[in-house]
């Protein structure tokens, strides 16, 4: 259940000036979801107990996305820039109710009890990101270049209650990220080919905080080099390209949190703030004819 308004202006000043904003307000009261987990604990083929847990969640947030952007030319220069902005508050409740049945000899002969688990999920994000680009034909191609910065404050706080005592803990994480980037890309016809190189540089800095301790062996500082090339030609009646690129997959927020989401005594569910991210090289090689599309891709993940 929720509804999401949005606004949206745009404005063309002459064929080469065009500016714009876009707001959009997301807002969902509740998002129910409600699952079971059944686990069966055998010993060398005995089984000794059944465990059933009925859990529930309710997903409510408040989220606001913006948008700002100016697209232009002056003279053989062109110019794009964009400013994007997302602000939400995302709170969880949830419940678990653990029903435990000890068995004999396979044989169900005990009252079974209960253990309860309520629990709350507080989480938010403060985004702000902007990228500029110029581009500017030269030496018969086109050359791009430009930046990108971005800065996430996000905020986790996991609180719970127990009618037992169980291995979960409360936790209240904070994460500054700032994200920096520069590149560079040309592309060029030569004849029937076409080729294209690109550089890209990026700096993170990602400060992460427990309870308002920052916490010096989670937090990252590092810069990464990333290449692209593309090369394109027609080989008698089909198109063909080859392309190589280096990636980086960063861990989602949700990975790293410190939360823990409890199923049963057997089985928690958590993230990891040590995680690090991967870096995959891949090579792909395309082919089309017609109507018919062939691709080869070769990827190594680090």
């Amino acid at each position: 259940k929720g509804w999401s308004p949005q606004l949206q202006v745009n404005y063309m000043v002459d064929q080469n000036h065009s500016f714009g904003t876009f707001y959009k307000y997301d807002r969902h009261s509740s998002g129910e979801m409600n699952s079971e987990f059944n686990t069966d604990n055998y010993e060398n083929g005995i089984w000794l107990e059944r465990s059933e847990s009925r859990i529930w969640m309710d997903d409510n947030f408040d989220k606001h996305i913006f948008n700002a952007y100016y697209n232009g030319r002056i003279g053989k220069l062109g110019i794009d820039f964009n400013v994007d902005g997302l602000f939400d508050d995302t709170k969880t409740p949830g419940r678990t109710c653990e029903t435990t049945t000890p068995v004999e000899q396979g044989v169900i002969t005990q009252q079974p009890t209960q253990r309860h688990i309520e629990s709350n999920t507080n989480s938010g994000n403060n985004f702000w990101a902007s990228k500029l680009i110029f581009t500017y034909p030269i030496w018969q191609g086109n050359l791009s270049v430009g930046g990108e910065y971005a800065y996430n404050h996000r905020t986790d706080a996991y609180t719970f209650t127990s009618t037992e005592v169980v291995p979960v803990k409360a936790t209240d994480s904070e994460i500054n990220e700032k994200s920096t980037a520069g590149f560079v890309e040309y592309g060029r016809q030569f004849g029937r080919v076409f080729a294209q190189v690109g550089l890209r540089y990026e700096h993170l800095t990602n400060d992460y905080y427990n309870f308002g301790q920052k916490e010096d062996e989670v937090c990252r500082d590092y810069g990464d080099w990333f290449p692209t090339a593309v090369v394109a030609m027609p080989v008698g009646k089909v198109q063909l390209s080859l392309s190589y690129r280096r990636d980086i997959q960063r861990p989602n927020y949700s990975s790293l949190t410190n939360s823990t989401i409890y199923l049963n005594r057997y089985a928690y569910q958590s993230g990891n703030p040590y995680l690090k991210p991967t870096y995959t090289h891949s090579m792909v090689l395309n082919g089309a004819y017609q109507w018919l599309n062939a691709t080869v891709n070769y990827s190594r993940v680090k």
